[in-house]
């Protein structure tokens, strides 16, 4: 009987220390750097509910610097592939930008052109670099993924030794501040004013960018997954659009 007892407590422990490191990740980079990308990621929610997450649904209002009036922004990012949607709705006219993988249209009124090869490079550093994104390279404990600490609340993510973005973080372990660069190697740094939840992801309610000087209030954020056909109401084959 005391036997048994013994292993039900070897049992328990054994439990409750599989529970106490569920954010645990396993990537490289020193060791505090490490303790601060886990931190952050159980404050964001937790990993158990990162690693589900595959698409993300923002709609947000902009107020841009010097506008008269703020237009809104519609994302629908899939954070496993670059294969995303863009829209803007702006004086009541809406601009839609869709990119899947190399190849890129834009949807202007009753318009359709495809984007430019530069456009493209852009559109796909900005999704490999995009927040959710790295938070979810984190989650998927990626080979070429290491951190490096840079102060007390502070760390960058490194994606095959090159610089991919950093992470500044409050006392809660929240990001207050994220940054990377640009492809002309300019910092571009965008500040988390405040934060809300939904559905056990904790979100950036209020952001604030500072290269292009407006300030973004998010409208609807759905981490469901999500057809974003159905919801755009587009096809992501170009060739039915210009039908």
């Amino acid at each position: 009987m005391n036997l048994f007892y013994k292993n039900l407590w070897l049992l328990f422990l054994f439990l409750m220390v599989s529970c106490g490191s569920s954010d645990k990740l396993e990537i490289k980079g020193e060791p505090e750097a490490v303790q601060m990308a886990e931190e952050m990621l159980k404050a964001l929610g937790g990993k158990k509910a990162w690693t589900k997450l595959r698409s993300v649904y923002i709609r947000t209002v902009v107020r841009a610097s010097g506008a008269s009036n703020p237009y809104l922004s519609e994302e629908w990012i899939n954070l496993d592939q670059p294969k995303f949607m863009n829209k803007k709705t702006v004086n009541n006219i809406q601009s839609i930008d869709i990119v899947d993988g190399n190849d890129g249209w834009r949807i202007k009124g009753s318009t359709v052109e495809m984007i430019a090869p530069g456009q493209i490079t852009s559109y796909l550093r900005w999704h490999e670099q995009h927040f959710l994104r790295v938070v979810k390279d984190l989650v998927e404990e990626k080979e070429n993924i290491e951190v490096r600490k840079i102060a007390a609340n502070q760390f960058e993510v490194f994606s095959n030794g090159k610089f991919l973005s950093g992470f500044e973080l409050n006392e809660s372990h929240l990001p207050i501040t994220y940054y990377n660069k640009s492809n002309a190697g300019r910092l571009n740094k965008i500040f988390f004013k405040e934060y809300s939840e939904y559905k056990g992801y904790k979100f950036p309610l209020v952001i604030e960018a500072e290269s292009m000087m407006a300030m973004y209030r998010t409208d609807y954020f759905d981490p469901s997954p999500l057809d974003a056909e159905r919801a755009f109401k587009i096809s992501f084959n170009p060739n039915e659009l210009i039908k």
